[in-house]
């Protein structure tokens, strides 16, 4: 029974997010930014990457600095926010007193809302890599796939993950959606700025929104001295300790708050 009524949770959320046309704005966002510039220079890439295995290689780089700058700059700052109020708007609709009502583990519950936001985010990612790839590939030209689907796979599967998965338990105590978008503001600006956006590879990277050892490891810049950053392994598992940690924090609240 638990795991349909996670599901359930997880699909309604799922519809809900896509209904509130943020995430469509953002997504439709992301996929402008991300192509019209490759769009207006497509003569010069084609060039490159007409000039055999050396220009793959840097065509697939640029392929690859472009999208990650937009994708991974979004699932920092702002793909969060799309989802700090999934708990809080249930206190304002009036759901929570129906929910009350039915017998529903306050874990089942705070699960169905994580998995709802990821189900959505990640499908707004998965919309933006298959459409831009079609793009890059057919209008201007192939690429090395073995190089480029890492960030998508690897780095915006688990920012999403990540980032998505502490801000909803993060905010579920709020009052409110304002209260909560406040809250997850201000996390995401003041640690950022706390720690400063230069990659510092020590335990301050680990609480980075900006995932320095996933960011930084696939924007691929051509840095003068290359940056120290943890391993990609290291932000992961990081990452997803702080998801765990920040869940059962929430969930002990709301069990001590209302005995479920």
């Amino acid at each position: 029974m638990t795991l349909h009524q996670i599901w359930g949770i997880a699909y309604y959320e799922f519809l809900m997010h896509w209904r509130r046309r943020g995430l469509l704005i953002v997504t439709l966002a992301m996929f402008a930014v991300s192509t019209l510039p490759v769009l207006l220079m497509r003569g010069e890439m084609r060039s490159r990457a007409a000039l055999g295995p050396a220009g793959m290689a840097a065509y697939t780089q640029n392929v690859t600095t472009l999208h990650w700058a937009v994708v991974g700059g979004v699932l920092f700052a702002i793909m969060p926010l799309l989802f700090a109020d999934a708990i809080p708007r249930d206190r304002e609709l009036g759901v929570a007193e129906l929910l009350n009502t039915i017998p529903l583990p306050r874990y089942a519950y705070l699960l169905g809302k994580m998995s709802g936001a990821w189900l959505s985010a990640l499908s707004s990612l998965l919309l933006l890599a298959v459409v831009c790839d079609l793009i890059w590939w057919f209008v201007i030209a192939p690429f090395d796939l073995a190089d480029y689907l890492p960030i998508w796979i690897i780095g915006g599967v688990f920012m999403i993950l990540i980032n998505v998965g502490i801000i909803v338990p993060m905010t579920a105590a709020a009052a409110n959606g304002r209260i909560a978008i406040l809250i997850c503001v201000g996390f995401i600006v003041l640690v950022a700025l706390a720690i400063g956006f230069v990659p510092h590879g020590n335990w301050l990277d680990v609480l980075h929104p900006l995932r320095p050892g996933l960011f930084y490891h696939y924007l691929r810049l051509p840095w003068d001295e290359p940056p120290l950053l943890l391993s990609i392994e290291v932000t992961i598992v990081s990452g997803l300790l702080q998801v765990a940690a920040v869940s059962v924090g929430m969930w002990a609240w709301l069990r001590s708050h209302d005995g479920r």
